[in-house]
């Protein structure tokens, strides 16, 4: 978090420093990766610990949309106010906007963020349902086989041509689910 915060706001509180290390390493991408390789032990124990689907996702609601929730209630405030920013996609196709958000699968499926921070959580739900799938399919057993492969499997992909047909196929399912015919 740390990390993050640094990224953030090093700029500010220690420009000489942020200049100097940044020819080295992007701290933000850092403390994202870590927080991610973290939550590759932690998330994946605890579903096991709690032994089944319903129990993991009622604690992942309630882990998440609370801030997420208050995080979005502020930025409308700060939007209403003057200083904030609205994404034109919010005021051109509201449903559609809200019911991505609300998924929190807006950047997969390439809607525009509310706020620009938003994007971890997209790529942390995709984690959330690949470890649902893999505790629900019985192979969680073989994790190490598993992280292994789709190590293997993310180096090789190629990130533009997965990302593009997913963003279209998903933004036309949420469109279809915002504005039924």
């Amino acid at each position: 978090m740390l990390a993050v915060v640094y990224e953030h706001f090093g700029t500010y509180l220690v420009p000489g420093l942020k200049l100097a290390t940044t020819r080295w390493v992007h701290a933000g991408t850092f403390g994202v990766m870590l927080f991610f390789l973290v939550s590759g032990y932690i998330v994946p124990a605890s579903i096991e610990r709690r032994g089944n689907v319903r129990d993991f996702w009622i604690g992942r609601v309630f882990r998440l949309y609370p801030a997420f929730l208050v995080t979005i209630a502020i930025a409308a405030l700060l939007a209403l106010l003057g200083p904030g920013w609205v994404p034109a996609s919010l005021s051109e196709q509201p449903a559609t906007s809200v019911l991505a958000h609300l998924t929190m699968l807006h950047e997969v499926i390439g809607a525009e963020n509310l706020q620009h921070q938003f994007w971890t959580l997209a790529y942390e739900m995709v984690f959330y349902l690949l470890v649902t799938v893999v505790f629900v399919a019985g192979v969680h057993r073989f994790s190490a086989e598993i992280a292994v492969l789709l190590a293997g499997a993310a180096g090789g992909a190629c990130y533009r041509l997965v990302e593009l047909p997913f963003q279209r196929l998903g933004r036309r399912l949420v469109q279809r689910l915002a504005h039924p015919a």
